[in-house]
């Protein structure tokens, strides 16, 4: 959120040469971009925002890095579990009854598939886990979409974006359509998701 000192500071110029409004504006739009950069980098290298993967390959040698994964005031996300969902075996099940909460449950099956096909259907979704595990602290928030070079093939979250509460720490469990007109092809440790961090004024207290 910009400030009245923000905008101040963009017109105060030693030289004498004044801005336009707008060019103030978008500099310091870009210096609040530049400082929450800043900011989760720094929450990253104390530990205070987590991002972490249960299951590397040791013996490659390679270790994880999450600064691969770090993008303007965000943190790429890839795939990691694929869920089907199970067909319903009776017509009671098929009716989601929000008086009874047997039927909100839904039933998924592990894909043990290395690729799958998510075709163009209103009925058809995939229940997707993300690879990494996301810890943020009390003072930020972060919103979950799919990332705009997948987005326009018509790759979507069932419900729009995902909002992590501060405090928030676990893997990401999201329902994914495709809304386009050809079927796309999935598979694990494609980086489809991305979470975009907001501060907030001050920390939340989350109650234990």
């Amino acid at each position: 959120m910009l400030r009245l000192t923000d905008l101040k500071e963009c017109f105060i110029n030693p030289a004498g040469a004044f801005p336009t409004p707008t060019a103030a504006i978008e500099l310091a739009e870009r210096r609040e971009v530049e400082k929450l950069n800043e900011r989760i980098q720094r929450l990253l290298n104390k530990g205070k925002i987590i991002i972490a993967e249960m299951h590397h390959d040791i013996t490659s040698g390679s270790w994880f890095n999450p600064e691969k994964l770090l993008g303007p005031c965000s943190l790429t996300l890839e795939i990691g579990k694929m869920k089907i969902p199970e067909n319903p075996s009776t017509r009671s099940e098929i009716c989601v009854d929000f008086s009874q909460p047997k039927s909100l449950k839904e039933k998924f099956e592990i894909s043990s598939e290395e690729k799958i096909f998510l075709h163009p259907s209103p009925r058809t979704f995939l229940r997707i886990e993300t690879k990494q595990l996301l810890g943020i602290p009390t003072d930020l928030i972060a919103q979950v979409t799919i990332k705009k070079e997948f987005a326009r093939y018509g790759l979507e979250i069932i419900g729009g974006t995902i909002f992590l509460k501060p405090g928030f720490i676990g893997r990401v469990a999201l329902n994914v359509k495709n809304s386009g007109n050809r079927p796309i092809a999935l598979s694990p440790g494609l980086p489809i998701f991305q979470a975009r961090f907001e501060l907030l004024s001050s920390p939340v207290d989350i109650a234990l």
